[in-house]
């Protein structure tokens, strides 16, 4: 291969350049005591941009599964309410989004290869630099054989400082890349000069948390327009569509649907509305009656006919939310469909907490006489069906019953510790569990959540959490 006047005078002038870089690489090496034969092949030169930006970028962090989501063509999507954080929802799983900061910088480079292969040079580069590499092959043996042709040829680069090492260089026209074969004198490594452009740089990202759905936002948003019966209906003003939970909530798709379930929640018209406490109170208690009345078991009624009976007193959406809510369906075990039975542990709660609601505490024992008697005929109270709604004060006398619902606590969870110690000075791991287990999620176990949270110590056997920190 011929090279033209023009063409030489830009290998000879990328030569020099290369030279200069080498040098540089030699020097840093030679002054980190290191060996230049204990380096990859590949050299790449680190320069910041013109224009480098940084605030321009936000870096995110992404987990394995997340990040799947993301390559098979799923969104992610960032959402939220103006007085909570902001997170970000994949179509099953909810994040909270963090600020992480960082006391290095990183930076943002292009070009950069961090797997590199022992031979890097290219068959394209040896074919064009071929006439070039020949004659730096010639000079090389020459110095060997003890010729000196510095007359004859200008493409050899002496380091004096570095134990007589000689270099024959190969430079790459229209290219950030340049190499340089360098002879130490037991051994021959061939470095490849790059260069990696670093175009912005950050002090920190953003660190993604997995969380439970928050229910508060449900409530505060449902709240002003809960439904409690047809003569306090107004216009449409402040309802919400579906729709309209779905951008505002900050939950992903799927767990929205299950926390709606898990709610008073119910479609009227076109609305998604919160059945008011009280209105579904008197629903269930007629329920409850038509059973009663026609000597009907709670384990096998009809539900259309409840539906028919009672739909001149309520909308029929509201029955059979209430169905739905605390009963369940027995078609699967039996042939007709119609044969519903009532979830006895839901339905024992709800009325315990329509006893509960009025008062702040309740005693014991007038408390298990008046919830007895208020639960349809057969059906058996027990205080474990008071889990996430009250707890027991035993230490006091007479022993009491204090109404304590887990859904009245903070989302954060260090401010719900707090609000759990400030109500009980010691709790037990089955008496916090129902406050803690709606906040779990992954690794974070209850046992986790309150080993760091809590202190804990023994007393007659029992172990029991406190708070961590002495109270101020």
């Amino acid at each position: 291969m011929e090279l033209g006047e023009q063409d030489y005078s830009s290998h000879m002038n990328k030569e020099n350049l290369t030279l200069q870089q080498t040098e540089v690489v030699e020097k840093i090496l030679k002054f980190a005591k290191l060996d230049i034969n204990d380096l990859k092949p590949d050299v790449q030169q680190v320069y910041f941009d013109n224009n480098l930006q940084t605030d321009g970028l936000k870096l995110l962090e992404l987990n394995p599964s997340t990040l799947h989501h993301l390559e098979n063509g799923g969104k992610l999507i960032l959402k939220g309410l103006n007085s909570e954080n902001c997170v970000l929802c994949t179509d099953e799983a909810t994040f909270d989004v963090k600020d992480a900061e960082i006391s290095n910088a990183l930076l943002l480079v292009s070009g950069a290869n961090f797997d590199l292969p022992a031979q890097s040079q290219s068959k394209a580069d040896k074919n064009f630099l071929s006439d070039i590499e020949l004659n730096a092959r010639r000079n090389h043996n020459d110095n060997h054989n003890g010729t000196d042709n510095s007359k004859d040829s200008d493409y050899r680069g002496h380091d004096k400082d570095n134990d007589g090492v000689a270099g024959n260089v190969q430079a790459e026209c229209g290219s950030n890349t340049n190499t340089l074969a360098v002879t130490p004198s037991k051994s021959h490594i061939d470095i490849r000069l790059s260069k990696i452009r670093v175009s912005s740089t950050c002090h920190c990202y953003l660190e993604l948390r997995a969380i439970k759905p928050r229910i508060n936002a449900i409530m505060k948003l449902l709240g002003p327009t809960s439904y409690d019966g047809p003569e306090h209906e107004t216009d449409a003003f402040g309802k919400l569509t579906m729709n309209d939970l779905v951008s505002l909530l900050p939950a992903s798709n799927t767990e929205l649907v299950c926390a709606l379930s898990s709610l008073n929640i119910v479609e009227l018209n076109g609305y998604v509305r919160m059945v008011d406490f009280d209105y579904l109170a008197r629903v269930i208690s007629s329920i409850s009656a038509l059973i009663e009345e026609n000597s009907w078991h709670f384990g096998s009624f009809s539900r259309l006919e409840t539906l028919a009976t009672l739909e001149e007193l309520y909308p029929v959406e509201i029955i059979d939310h209430a169905l739905q809510s605390y009963g369940y369906s027995l078609g699967p075990a039996n042939p007709h469909s119609d044969i519903w039975q009532l979830d006895e542990e839901k339905v024992c709660k709800f009325f315990a907490e329509m006893l509960l609601r009025p008062t702040t505490k309740f005693n014991l024992e007038e408390f298990l006489t008046a919830w007895k008697d208020s639960v349809p005929e057969g059906m058996m109270t027990q205080l474990t069906q008071l889990r996430g709604i009250a707890f027991l004060e035993s230490e006091t006398q007479p022993a009491v019953i204090r109404y304590f619902p887990v859904q009245n606590l903070s989302e954060d969870i260090k401010v719900r510790f707090e609000e759990l110690f400030e109500a009980k000075d010691r709790w037990s791991l089955e008496e916090i569990t129902p406050y803690i287990e709606p906040l779990t999620v992954g690794k974070l176990t209850v046992s986790v959540l309150v080993m760091k949270h809590a202190r804990s110590f023994s007393s007659s056997g029992v172990k029991y959490f406190t708070r961590k920190y002495m109270k101020q």
